[in-house]
């Protein structure tokens, strides 16, 4: 029993080692598949800019947020920063955003920035990106406020306004 007891653990090891073996190639293999730094390729990020190119501003502002911005990288946060700059002439994305957060001192002051961007109108909040406070027609970028969009849903409660300072403390380590 013992000899038979003995070949079992044998035929296991090496079955394990085998099978680390072959694990092990196929990950190499397909590395870049596997843990691509750019996540959101470009062909994912094509809706998005077909979204911006034809003003469907709604649409894409519901497509960024689908993206979950707080949890990419900043190549994606970089990507999509620059699809919003170009179809908007400048006007919209998080650059935009940052750069009124930062000038105008906004950190831990979500109300201010909310008001300045227009999210904000006689204390009552833009809820979602449906809220008539958003202005979201063809021509949004010469109607509203510097950094108006993207929405992405950032809302008044206390926790989502530290994730918004997050947020903005992030496109800072991303230098956008």
């Amino acid at each position: 029993m013992s000899t038979d007891n003995q070949n079992f653990k044998t035929a296991v090891m090496v079955a394990t080692i085998t099978l680390m073996g072959t694990l092990g190639t196929a990950i190499i293999t397909n590395w870049d598949k596997l843990f691509s730094s750019q996540p959101h390729s470009i062909s994912k990020l094509t809706p998005l800019e077909n979204l911006l190119e034809n003003k469907k501003w709604v649409e894409a502002d519901l497509a960024t947020d689908a993206l979950q911005p707080a949890a990419l990288s900043c190549s994606d946060l970089s990507s999509i920063n620059k699809l919003w700059l170009k179809y908007s002439d400048n006007n919209f994305g998080y650059s935009v955003q940052r750069k009124i957060w930062q000038q105008r001192n906004l950190h831990n002051k979500y109300a201010d920035f909310a008001e300045f961007v227009g999210w904000k109108h006689d204390n009552r909040y833009a809820f979602n990106i449906r809220d008539p406070l958003i202005i979201t027609d063809p021509d949004a970028p010469t109607k509203a406020p510097l950094g108006h969009l993207p929405f992405n849903g950032w809302q008044v409660e206390g926790v989502i306004r530290r994730q918004f300072d997050n947020f903005m403390l992030k496109l800072g380590q991303c230098n956008i």
